[in-house]
């Protein structure tokens, strides 16, 4: 390579003569108003990031909330269940523990 620079590497202070500093203003004024215009945007670039913020915090909320709902639906589903078999297990239950303190005639399982 020499002394080809590279395309995209910046110059260096540290091997270029005095002479040669005399040059950086030419390279800051080709690249400052490009600079500006990423600086000086008049806001744009926080309305953007507080807005993507934003919808982020609405898509948090739905998501919370539809959770919420699978939650409320199957507490409602599980006490529906219970109400329908729970007074015919309690009664099996109740017959079980009557009979656990009877000796069981006949067969052994």
């Amino acid at each position: 390579m020499g002394t080809q620079r590279k395309r995209n590497e910046l110059p260096s202070l540290k091997h270029q003569s005095i002479t040669n500093w005399f040059n950086w203003p030419s390279c800051l004024s080709a690249v400052g108003p490009q600079v500006s215009q990423v600086v000086l945007d008049g806001g744009r670039r926080r309305e953007v990031s507080e807005s993507a913020r934003a919808g982020y915090d609405a898509s948090v909320a739905v998501y919370r909330q539809n959770a919420i709902d699978a939650f409320r639906e199957v507490e409602d589903n599980l006490a529906v269940l219970w109400s329908i078999f729970a007074p015919p297990l309690t009664g099996v239950l109740r017959a079980a523990m009557r009979l656990k303190g009877k000796p069981r005639s006949g067969r052994h399982l």
